[in-house]
């Protein structure tokens, strides 16, 4: 009915238009009746059409004003800014139409977004009015907007507050905005217990359901903020029981956020408050699943993996295969706790093809970077390169894993080339000690000692790593450090290596203690126990524990006849023993060594021990018998041997054959040192038993043959 009055109205207007004589004080009375009608259109019309005709009308400025605001209602903001910029110009006495002035161009700006000039013209259409002028009110309202639109929440609480303070001359729309608006200005300000205060002064019947809903969400917000958690997590539960579904996801959200966080304080588990969530939440099954899922995340976090399995259990039918893959990786990590990399990787390919997992979605690397570690630490290092290829972008410890299967198949270049990427800051102590460990392998032993360097700097080098870097050490000749680091590490091994570098620094007593350690520690399995055993009875001969000496290394060599050191031992065995004067046992030893000799220079000088120890026995025609097949041999060892054998016929007083034996060795051997010192034993041989002619004779020829 309203709609057809304004109708008629409208053609009275123009018809009276048409006929009557079109004065200003006309025109304006119908500019008045169709805005005070609110037909802003003929308001609009009129007002041009007075402008038009009467430029200089008393009307002018008023008419300007109402032009303005009708543009505004209109929607045509534009337009109404620029008709009250002149009517502002028109009616700078009139404080009245100044105040309405300003208040709507405040309106037009505000509608165009121009919040800092919005501002300053409800500012002024305020002051120039004061709390009594017709649009105060509104423009307190609308300056609080445009502080809240331009972020200036600690401005904005002052007007919002009026607002709130002064209800009754607001609608209830612009009212109820003004709490919320007030609330979230207080929050973002830090004043969280202003928001308090505000949100215990109102009662929950005092507001629409929605808005209440809305201002709970703040004030539990505020209540975060001041650190009072379970007052928070009050809050945001009392929203989920009140059913409102257009709060429910922001106010679980929010309750499971701060029931994480701060389990202690909140002493409620937030899968408690999910669970009583879900009928409100009824028609999103989705989010719940969604929900139950971040809290098993939470909880694997937290390493509760019972509560892990139990909420990703809740999640149920209606998780999506999205959710239920990324589930999959969770539970196989468990998996690898509880059982080994085999379970966990057959669990994991299963989960994740059930899942409908395709190698070419979004969540497929997650997966094949899980399945490159259990692959690494079952040492299948083909699968880890295969998985490797397919990660476009790894992350260091895939890296890791990566670089260790190309070291496990020897291609240790490639490792080096790897790790080396993920060493810069000396974190991961695993990565430094494999780019050592890859470097020794290619022979950078110079390059390889830095990076153990850093790697002991950092702090976290591991028996292990310590004991590479002892070995290290060690091939570098670097003797004392390597003991030195060998000493400070754990396991058998190190007292091996410890006792090594001892030996080959000539430390026989710290070398006879590391070889003990080490025997002792790992008695039949370590992996040196045959070299260990050989070093520890060497280093007791040269520490004169012949006795000790002779019972290792023979033991040495009984149990262990094919080792490369297997001769060594005899032969050190057999001066073992003679030094003990153990000279049978001595002969026993030396025989072997000539038996077993490696080789031609390791047998001559086993059959010069041999004899020898026979004639320190006194057993001479052995001794004789030993050297016998040698003596006629035209060279170096022919002549030794031949030596040996006019040694042992002085001694058995046998001069003539000693004689003899001196002699052809200083006729068939002249150039050599020997047979000088062969001549003028046949002098002196001659002397002692006092057949002084002879021994001139013998004398004299040496002499003349050496006269020097």
């Amino acid at each position: 009915m309203k709609r057809k009055n304004v109708f008629l109205i409208a053609v009275l207007f123009l018809t009276t238009a048409l006929y009557a004589e079109e004065t200003d004080m006309a025109l304006f009375n119908e500019l008045s009746a169709a805005y005070s009608s609110g037909f802003y259109p003929g308001a609009v019309e009129y007002a041009s059409r007075l402008q038009s005709a009467y430029p200089d009308s008393v009307f002018a400025g008023r008419a300007l004003v109402m032009e303005g605001e009708s543009l505004v209602r209109l929607g045509r903001s534009g337009d109404a800014e620029k008709a009250l910029e002149k009517a502002l110009v028109l009616v700078e006495k009139d404080l009245v139409l100044i105040h309405s002035c300003r208040y709507w161009t405040g309106r037009a700006q505000y509608a165009q977004r121009n919040y800092r000039g919005a501002l300053f013209s409800f500012f002024e259409s305020c002051r120039i009015s004061g709390t009594d002028g017709q649009y105060y009110s509104s423009a307190a309202l609308y300056g609080a907007r445009s502080y809240y639109a331009l972020g200036r929440y600690a401005e904005a609480a002052a007007p919002f507050g009026y607002v709130v303070s002064n209800g009754s001359r607001f609608s209830p729309a612009d009212y109820e905005e003004a709490v919320l608006k007030l609330a979230d200005s207080y929050n973002r300000t830090g004043s969280y217990r202003q928001t308090t205060e505000l949100y215990g002064s109102f009662p929950q019947d005092s507001l629409s359901e929605d808005v209440y809903g809305l201002f709970s969400i703040y004030a539990g917000d505020a209540y975060l903020g001041l650190k009072q958690y379970r007052n928070a997590f009050n809050l945001y539960s009392a929203v989920l029981a009140s059913g409102q579904k257009k709060f429910a996801a922001a106010a679980l959200q929010k309750a499971y956020a701060v029931s994480s966080e701060h389990r202690s304080e909140v002493g409620t588990d937030a899968g408690t408050v999910l669970a009583q969530a879900q009928n409100a939440l009824a028609d999103s099954p989705e989010l719940v699943s969604e929900f139950w899922m971040r809290l098993g995340i939470d909880a694997y976090n937290r390493n509760d993996f019972a509560k892990t399995k139990q909420y990703f259990d809740s999640a149920g039918g209606s998780a999506t295969d999205a959710m239920k893959r990324t589930m999959a990786l969770y539970r196989a990590e468990i998996t690898l706790g509880e059982t080994d990399a085999a379970h966990a990787a057959a669990y994991l390919e299963k989960a994740e093809k059930d899942a409908r997992l395709e190698e070419s979605g979004s969540d497929y690397e997650a997966y094949a970077v899980l399945m490159l570690k259990y692959a690494a630490l079952q040492g299948k290092w083909n699968d880890v390169k295969s998985y490797a290829a397919k990660i476009a972008d790894p992350d260091e410890k895939t890296r890791y894993y990566t670089a260790l299967a190309y070291y496990g198949t020897k291609d240790y270049e490639t490792a080096v080339n790897i790790v080396k990427k993920i060493t810069a800051d000396d974190s991961d102590a695993h990565a430094l000690a494999l780019y050592a460990r890859s470097l020794v392998k290619t022979q950078r032993i110079s390059d390889a000692l830095p990076v153990f360097e850093r790697l002991e700097k950092s702090g976290k080098m591991d028996d292990a790593a310590r004991l590479d870097y002892a070995e290290t050490l060690l091939l570098a000749g670097k003797l004392s450090a390597a003991y030195d680091q060998a000493v400070q590490s754990g396991g058998s091994d190190a007292q091996y290596v410890a006792g090594l570098a001892a030996f080959n620094s000539r430390d026989w007593n710290k070398a006879e203690t590391g070889f003990t350690k080490y025997r002792s520690a790992s008695p039949g399995s370590g992996k040196y126990q045959q070299y260990a055993l050989f070093y520890l009875g060497y280093s007791q001969y040269r520490l004169g524990k012949s006795g000790a000496a002779y019972s290792t290394l023979s033991g040495f060599a009984d149990k262990y006849p094919g080792n490369e050191l297997y001769w060594n031992a005899r032969i050190t065995a057999a001066n073992a023993a003679v030094q003990n004067g153990t000279y049978d046992r001595a002969a026993e030893q030396a025989e072997e060594a000539v038996k077993t000799a490696p080789d031609e220079q390791s047998r001559e000088k086993a059959v010069l021990l041999c004899a020898g120890i026979y004639a320190d026995a006194g057993n001479y025609a052995k001794a004789l018998g030993t050297l016998s097949p040698y003596t006629m041999q035209n060279n170096q060892f022919g002549m030794k041997c031949s030596y040996e054998t006019a040694q042992i016929f002085v001694r058995q007083g046998e001069i003539e054959k000693a004689d003899n034996a001196y002699q052809k060795i200083a006729r068939t051997f002249p150039a050599e040192d020997l047979a000088e010192e062969s001549m003028y034993r046949r002098g002196e041989i001659y002397y002692t038993v006092k057949q002084y002619g002879t021994a001139l004779s013998r004398f004299a020829e040496y002499e003349k043959q050496y006269p020097d």
